[in-house]
């Protein structure tokens, strides 16, 4: 019931978000806003792994000279990892989201909205 809750969470606040996908370049994946006239906010990041791994993984935020971590985490014997932000994040024009992992393969999709 727990995880079937949380399940129902995640996927009423999804359901305004598009959904883009990308795979790993030597351990980092990235989407960058090339829009000059949009901004978007991450709702949901899903990272695959494509078999049971045990990884580290860090997001940032990279954008006005500057880099931001955004969340660190790591598991145990896992296929996936779900990062849902406590906080809206706005990426603008040249704005970037990565993720990088001690797991050199894997594919992440990003689930964004408007930016607020």
């Amino acid at each position: 019931m727990k995880h079937l809750l949380a399940i129902f969470i995640l996927a009423s606040s999804l359901a305004r978000a598009d959904v883009v996908t990308t795979s790993t370049v030597n351990h980092v994946a990235t989407f960058t806003n090339s829009q000059a006239n949009f901004a978007w906010s991450p709702a949901a990041v899903i990272l695959s792994f494509p078999s049971s791994a045990s990884p580290t993984v860090t997001l940032y935020r990279h954008g006005n000279g500057t880099n931001l971590v955004l969340a660190r985490t790591s598991a145990t014997d896992t296929d996936t990892l779900i990062w849902v932000p406590e906080a809206a994040y706005s990426f603008g024009a040249g704005s970037a989201l990565s993720a990088s992992s001690t797991v050199a393969s894997f594919t992440i999709q990003l689930h964004r909205r408007p930016a607020p």
